[in-house]
């Protein structure tokens, strides 16, 4: 669930993106929706409340996209849907993005970067990104390595709002760590 949310915003500055009014929606699922009643109480999902306990990291391990195996992966903050994201084989990009293209029009961008692996082998990284009102849904041939493809939109708003709660309580711990009186030995 980690490589979801930090693949996320690997977004470069470059692309030029027209206004989309559209919001996002996928099997009934929009960011920012309260996510309660659709995705914790489905039994598909496997949630689990991360120790911050205003956030909620969601899976289905063995899911299908237009027949393409995945991992789906949903992030709640606040019971609302932060972020959604999928893992797929890599050699299935070509076919979430005739998916996705016919189901959102054509990307707003799509290039294609070169990324190498530790015995210096060369491939060629497609990147697809469509505009939403509420986020940028982007679908990469490789996201952590090169076995697997990542597809993802999320809310950052809600996600800024989960990393300031975080470095709050963060924050707080360490004052009461640092304001206890040094045990002698």
């Amino acid at each position: 669930m980690r490589r979801i949310a930090c693949a996320l915003l690997a977004v470069a500055p470059t692309f030029h993106l027209s206004a989309q009014t559209t919001q996002f929606e996928f099997r009934g699922l929009h960011l920012g929706d309260t996510g309660t009643s659709q995705v914790e109480k489905e039994q598909r999902f496997d949630c689990h409340r991360a120790t911050d306990s205003w956030s909620v990291s969601c899976s289905i391990f063995h899911d299908q996209l237009a027949g393409v195996s995945v991992f789906t992966g949903v992030m709640l903050v606040d019971r609302r849907i932060s972020h959604l994201g999928f893992i797929f084989a890599a050699n299935d990009f070509q076919k979430l993005l005739d998916v996705f293209s016919a189901r959102w029009g054509s990307p707003s961008s799509l290039k294609t970067d070169e990324v190498q692996n530790r015995m210096g082998a060369k491939f060629e990284n497609e990147t697809a990104v469509w505009e939403f009102s509420d986020g940028l849904l982007t679908l990469e041939r490789y996201g952590s390595d090169l076995t697997n493809g990542h597809a993802g939109i999320g809310d950052n708003r809600l996600l800024t709002l989960s990393m300031q709660r975080r470095d709050s309580v963060r924050s707080e711990a360490m004052k009461k760590d640092f304001a206890a009186p040094l045990k002698k030995p």
